[in-house]
Order: C-alpha cells, then structure tokens, then sequence
C-alpha cells in the first residue's frame, strides 16, 4: 500500500506535468510596436514599460515582454497566452485599447535649445523638469535637446514650453515624437 509521502510525491509529480502540458499549449501573439506605440522608442520607453505591465496582469496572459527591432524589422510586443482563457482576436483587441489609451494620455515632445552650459547643468534642469507636477520623464543632454514624456491629463505641452522659456531653455523647436 502507498505512504502518505509517495501519494503527496506522485501528486506534486502529475500537478508539474499538468502544468508543463498547459503551458506548452501556450500561443504567442507578436504585434508590431509601432502599431500600437507610434514614436515608442523600445522595451526602456515608459509607455511600452506601462503597455507590457498592464497586458501581463490580463487573465489568460501568461507572459509578455519586448523584442526589440533588429535587422530593420521593428520592435514587437510578445504575449504568450493560454488559448483556454483567452483568445486571439480579444487580446489583439485589448492590446489595441491599452495602446491607444496610453497614447493619448502619454505625450512626448522634444526640443532643441541652445546648448546648456556642462553636464552639472544639464542634469540640473532635468531635476527641476522632473517636479513639474505631470512631467513623467525629462532628460536634458548639454548638446542642444531636452526630450519630456508628460501625462497630458496633469500638464499640456504649451505649459512645458512656458516652462522652458522661464529657464531660459526654449529658444530652439519643437518636434513632437
């Protein structure tokens, strides 16, 4: 007759094996980031930070991480999936939402100034942009460009460029990304 141990033993053994079959009956669904982040700069841009954190949380997503553009091709977001929880066309569609729900809450706009006297300088201005009340990440390079991620529902771009213009900053153009 089994002990107690042997059944506990076989049933961790057939839980694992359950386990591994499901999740090799994973699907993977890749989406092209720019089609879903116009101007996402890759895994390290915040927006696509926000994008693969908030489809890994999704019920039925097993995993979800960045590829990055290589060979001229362009980055892509990869969600592993369980086809039993949920399926292609909805986590398409959720990819979509969440994408264009970030887009138009995130903005990203860089300038080109005057060059900013030294690196102390540089990361000076950036410490200052970074407490403006909905500025999400400011990065100020001594050569001439400052490039701001904001949440437009907290600030707007016309309040960023006042900003600059009383740091003497902006004198320089504007592109949006």
């Amino acid at each position: 007759m089994p002990t107690d141990a042997f059944l506990q033993a076989r049933f961790v053994q057939v839980e694992a094996t359950c386990s591994i079959r499901s999740y090799l009956r994973s699907l993977v669904l890749q989406v092209d980031l720019p089609n879903v982040l116009p101007g996402a700069a890759g895994a390290e841009d915040p927006r696509v930070r926000r994008l693969v954190a908030s489809i890994g949380e999704r019920q039925g997503v097993r995993r979800a991480h960045v590829i990055e553009a290589a060979f001229g091709e362009p980055g892509k977001l990869c969600v592993h999936f369980d086809p039993d929880k949920t399926d292609r066309s909805r986590l398409r569609e959720m990819i979509e939402k969440t994408g264009a729900r970030l887009t138009n809450q995130f903005g990203n706009a860089t300038w080109t100034t005057p060059p900013i006297s030294g690196p102390g300088n540089a990361e000076q201005a950036a410490e200052m942009l970074g407490r403006i009340t909905g500025v999400v990440v400011a990065e100020v390079e001594p050569g001439r460009r400052i490039r701001i991620e904001y949440d437009r529902e907290q600030i707007q771009k016309a309040e960023l460029r006042g900003m600059l213009a009383l740091m003497g900053a902006q004198k320089g153009e504007c592109s949006n990304e």
